[in-house]
């Protein structure tokens, strides 16, 4: 205004204001699109750190079979078994004896429940282990022949597997329905099929190792590789060694020497 003012010359005509160019509209819509992600996230944030921190569930069950049987854990073989999902118990009860003989029974019991259910009663059933499913409970039958047998962990009549060479030392149930077990005769590892039919020998002791039995067998994630327990000709209990054995054919590869009836669980430890 002031040059004008104090200027004789005539002001030339304004030039033209040219519009600025117009952003596309994904650049126009990346700040307010990132302003609400950070809103969101701090809301988010927020929340979560108002809210109280919920403590672990406990749970607190006894395992007190029916009608006054007792549990019964016997000093060779697993009398004890957990399904993979964790929700049932399957265990032996001891009966008493009859003739000498003692009596035993399987029973299931789930975490919801205050009760077990009777799960096998002919026979003298021990040493249960479960399907990767949990549906079906696999046994030794020392009742009369030595058999392996199965049942649906909600009960029924058993059905017959196959004949055993001796006392049960381990059964592990694969995904792919076959179960390798071992026995107290020392053959080593064995395969059959759940539905039945005849075992095929999966190891073989090496006595000029020292080898006495090949014991204990678990199945590792995957179904690719059994561990199993090797135990001593000579030297005894504290010269067992833990082994894995690829599969289908692989040979087995030491990985705990003194140690025994290894368990893999799932934070990837060997409890032994």
């Amino acid at each position: 205004v002031r040059y004008i003012l104090s200027d004789d010359t005539e002001p030339g005509e304004p030039a033209p204001v040219q519009p600025s160019p117009r952003r596309p509209l994904w650049r126009r819509a990346i700040g307010p699109g990132v302003a609400a992600i950070v809103a969101a996230a701090l809301t988010g944030a927020i929340i979560y750190l108002a809210t109280p921190t919920r403590a672990p569930e406990i749970t607190r069950f006894r395992l007190s079979a029916a009608d006054g049987t007792r549990l019964s854990l016997d000093t060779q073989s697993r009398d004890l078994a957990i399904t993979r999902d964790g929700r049932r118990v399957i265990f032996k009860g001891d009966r008493g004896t009859f003739r000498d003989v003692q009596l035993s029974r399987l029973f299931v019991q789930s975490l919801d429940s205050l009760e077990p259910t009777p799960l096998v009663s002919a026979g003298r059933p021990r040493a249960p282990f479960s399907s990767p499913d949990g549906q079906w409970v696999g046994f030794v039958d020392v009742g009369g022949t030595l058999s392996l047998k199965k049942v649906a962990v909600t009960g029924g009549p058993a059905m017959q597997i196959c004949t055993l060479d001796g006392a049960s030392r381990g059964f592990t149930w694969g995904d792919d329905d076959h179960i390798i077990f071992g026995t107290a005769a020392p053959t080593g590892l064995h395969r059959v099929s759940a539905e039945g039919g005849n075992p095929t020998v999966l190891t073989t002791p090496n006595r000029e190792r020292g080898e006495a039995d090949h014991l204990w067998p678990q199945l590792l994630p995957g179904g690719r590789a059994v561990l199993f327990t090797i135990t001593s000709t000579t030297q005894g209990q504290e010269a067992s060694q833990i082994a894995i054995l690829e599969l289908p054919a692989g040979t087995p590869r030491i990985v705990i020497r003194g140690g025994s009836q290894a368990q893999y669980v799932q934070s990837g430890h060997l409890v032994y």
